[in-house]
């Protein structure tokens, strides 16, 4: 089972976000090999500890996890006690994050200084490991924001911090708490000043995706205006990639997030050449997007499972025509399978 973060899980003190990290656990013990595939710049080993301590899912109880580390399960619950090279090396077989599919296509073009806009040190990190020290980024290393890149936007602070760093050779957009005007103009000038003179400088995103849950509001919230048990939405990843893009005016941007073909590749080669070695033929995603879960799915040739608990509703289903965007099952939840709720 190759699991999406967004929509799929909620917050595990509620209810229904237990049922269905109950429900995850279930898998776990009967011996089902779990992913989870993220469209975030977390990293591996954050998002392992993550599901283990936060949501309370059993990772090191895979039998996966107990194969690489036989004493793995002893540290379920309290990962952080854990040593980081035995995390390290359960994230690998278990996570997949575009900080990581990012930081490896940097270093594939042998690209040494991008100009990262971000608001978590994790592609930081990720970037680290892969020996690319040399990048521009909008926050430190400790993820505190360069206070800089928070000005208003004229043309003193664009020109100032261009020349600060005037050699960057890409451009990476991860999701960002504080994204800016600014920031956003200093990305146009690397863009558009590179291609006046006769240079290409590639855009990363770490995501195209529009659009996500952050939550659903109390039931009792303006409730005169019927506004309780509604979907909190977040701009996506997407968006910010496709501000940057229009104002440069391209058309072209490098996509190692869901549905790209470098995550389906690392996810299909095998774990002796750094891959997950997952057979597609007996793998089923559960996502909560038409665009990029199910697509990504189909895409590999895998079954797939709609869960509505996130963006997507029954009637977006029924307006699809895109093939590459029709699951093989719908669910209300992850929890509601088996209960009649699903199909």
């Amino acid at each position: 089972f190759i699991f999406a973060m967004m929509g799929v899980f909620l917050d595990p003190k509620t209810p229904l976000g237990a049922q269905i990290v109950a429900r995850v656990n279930e898998l776990i013990f009967k011996g089902k090999r779990v992913i989870w595939i993220n469209n975030s710049n977390k990293t591996r080993s954050g998002l392992m500890k993550e599901l283990e301590d936060i949501y309370g899912i059993k990772v090191f109880h895979t039998s996966l996890s107990r194969t690489l580390s036989p004493d793995g399960w002893k540290w379920s619950g309290k990962p952080d006690k854990m040593g980081e090279k035995e995390i390290t090396k359960l994230a690998h077989q278990h996570v997949v994050t575009t900080s990581y599919t990012c930081a490896w296509f940097l270093r594939q073009k042998d690209l040494k200084r991008p100009f990262v806009i971000c608001s978590n040190p994790s592609i930081l990190q990720e970037l680290d490991t892969f020996g690319i020290t040399k990048y521009v980024a909008t926050i430190h290393a400790d993820g505190k924001p360069k206070p800089e890149y928070l000005q208003e936007l004229n043309s003193k602070n664009v020109t100032e911090l261009v020349a600060k760093n005037p050699d960057v050779d890409s451009v990476v957009v991860c999701w960002d708490q504080h994204f800016t005007a600014l920031k956003m103009a200093v990305a146009t000038q690397y863009l558009k000043w590179a291609d006046d003179n006769g240079k290409h400088l590639p855009v990363i995103t770490c995501s195209m995706d529009r659009s996500g849950i952050l939550g659903v509001t109390d039931e009792k919230f303006c409730k005169a205006q019927n506004f309780g048990g509604k979907k909190i939405r977040a701009i996506g990843n997407g968006v910010m990639t496709g501000a940057i893009m229009q104002s440069a005016s391209i058309s072209e941007v490098v996509d190692v997030g869901k549905p790209s073909l470098m995550l389906l590749e690392q996810l299909r080669t095998p774990s002796s050449e750094g891959g997950m070695g997952v057979d597609f033929s007996k793998a089923v995603v559960v996502g909560s997007t038409l665009k990029t879960d199910i697509e990504l799915a189909n895409g590999g040739g895998m079954k797939s499972l709609l869960v509505l608990s996130g963006v997507t509703s029954r009637e977006d289903v029924n307006k699809e025509v895109n093939p590459m965007r029709i699951p093989t099952w719908i669910a209300e939840n992850l929890a509601a399978i088996g209960t009649g709720e699903s199909h």
